[in-house]
């Protein structure tokens, strides 16, 4: 049997398993839950409370400044699970098949969605070009469409392709010399630098299309975040220390005061000069990002401590159903009440699409 048909084989296998013993992590969706609200709060700030001059609303500014990072950190939190469990001691056909296994996984979880619901929006905005024309334009430029989706493939791509790398190092360093270095590619921490090392290194060569732009650069590249998720995300919620808690929400509430989407660096004009020269002020951005992630982060696991039934179930539910409501609540974020009735209405249809199959999985990736 080749490679291919064992590859196909695998897998159907492993999907097959997955169906039956997935268990969600239920303090990622509830962190979710939290994300999403954040994400329709601000589209309603920005389309509803003051389409004007939104960026002069410290409430919007504020949740821009981390939002989305804070998603990439969850997403690499979820991508965790699969990442410890990546066999980087298997044979070389072993590697092509786990490798190929969740490159497929993540274009049907993530690139299907994302066309899909880019064909519902050529039908329903009806623009005025042809649909391969549209579509070619949501490849190139993702951010016409969910771009969120193709940033989290790459992701996933990039570890899934770097992992399959360190594996085919380890084993060739076991059949040589050097087998005593070989054990130190298993330790995850070791394995997470090499591949922040290496994409620093590789990114710049990269086209800035096809979503490369958002996962390299963007808040200063948001595949750092995803692999501060894999690393970090368990560890934050084991955190005992009050100061060390504390230290996220210092740094960020007293930066984020000057942080604005429109400026150089993401720094407003009046801020204290301490903040707009140097190398301080080129990262400024990221710092707030970072600062702001793993405050929220903390402050889900506060509320999520609380154990009130209610707020967890209504939490974790909307974190479950966070890209059904991610794609559909743009068509009704201007729906009084506001942010109310998006929420709500989207979440309906999300229902909706869950229980269609064919919808579910070109909709969902489900």
């Amino acid at each position: 049997m080749n490679i291919a048909s064992q590859t196909s084989r695998y897998i159907n296998d492993q999907t097959a398993q997955e169906v039956k013993s997935k268990e969600r992590d239920l303090f990622i969706d509830f962190t979710k839950g939290i994300a999403i609200l954040l994400v329709v709060l601000g589209h309603t700030l920005q389309y509803q409370v003051q389409p004007a001059n939104f960026d002069e609303l410290f409430s919007f500014r504020f949740i821009y400044s981390f939002h989305m990072p804070f998603f990439v950190f969850l997403s690499g939190a979820a991508a965790s699970h699969w990442i410890k469990k990546f066999d980087i001691s298997a044979s070389l056909p072993e590697l092509i098949k786990i490798t190929s296994y969740r490159i497929y996984q993540s274009g049907i979880r993530l690139l299907l969605p994302f066309f899909g619901w880019a064909i519902i929006r050529f039908w329903t905005d009806s623009p005025q070009e042809s649909f391969f024309h549209y579509i070619a334009k949501v490849i190139q430029h993702v951010d016409y469409g969910l771009w969120f989706l193709p940033c989290i493939f790459w992701c996933a791509t990039y570890t899934s392709l770097f992992m399959f790398f360190i594996a085919c190092t380890k084993n060739l360093l076991e059949a040589s010399p050097l087998r005593k270095i070989s054990k130190y590619l298993s330790i995850l921490p070791i394995q997470i630098a090499i591949l922040l090392f290496a994409w620093i290194k590789l990114r710049s060569f990269l086209p800035p299309k096809f979503g490369f732009e958002m996962v390299n650069f963007f808040h200063g590249g948001l595949f750092f975040f995803f692999l501060l998720g894999v690393v970090f995300f368990k560890k934050i919620t084991q955190v005992r220390s009050v100061a060390i808690r504390a230290m996220p929400y210092v740094v960020f509430l007293a930066l984020v005061p000057f942080w604005n989407r429109t400026m150089p660096n993401n720094l407003i004009a009046s801020a204290p000069s301490l903040l707009s020269h140097g190398w301080l002020a080129n990262k400024y951005a990221l710092i707030v990002a970072i600062s702001g992630t793993l405050a929220i982060t903390d402050f889900s696991r506060l509320i999520k401590e609380r154990n009130i039934q209610l707020i967890s179930t209504f939490m974790c539910t909307i974190g479950g159903a966070s890209l059904g409501i991610y794609a559909t609540h743009f068509y009704f974020i201007t729906f009084k009440p506001p942010m109310i009735l998006a929420v709500a209405t989207s979440y309906l249809l999300y229902l909706m699409i869950s229980n269609t199959p064919i919808a579910r999985t070109v909709l969902l990736g489900k």
